[in-house]
């Protein structure tokens, strides 16, 4: 019984530990975002491999589907426990 509760404790306390980290994580990605943006400012209309879409609209969804991919990898991986 003692043995269970420990385990769950720790259980507990890792989850704790991935959940700050993911957060840390996606801040950090946030923040890369937000950077990359602001260094196309002024830039909405430039479309610089002429396909007809501006490049920071082109920037903004690699972006999200990164974060999507970086999401389900960390959802993969704190399933798998």
């Amino acid at each position: 019984m003692q043995n269970e509760a420990k385990q769950q404790e720790l259980m507990l306390e890792e989850a704790k530990m991935d959940l700050e980290r993911y957060k840390i994580d996606a801040d950090n990605q946030t923040k890369i975002a937000v950077a990359e943006i602001s260094a196309y400012r002024g830039t909405e209309d430039k479309d610089a491999n002429m396909n007809g879409i501006p490049d920071p609209m082109e920037i903004a969804k690699d972006a999200t589907e990164q974060r999507k991919i970086d999401q389900e990898a960390y959802l993969k991986r704190y399933e798998a426990r």
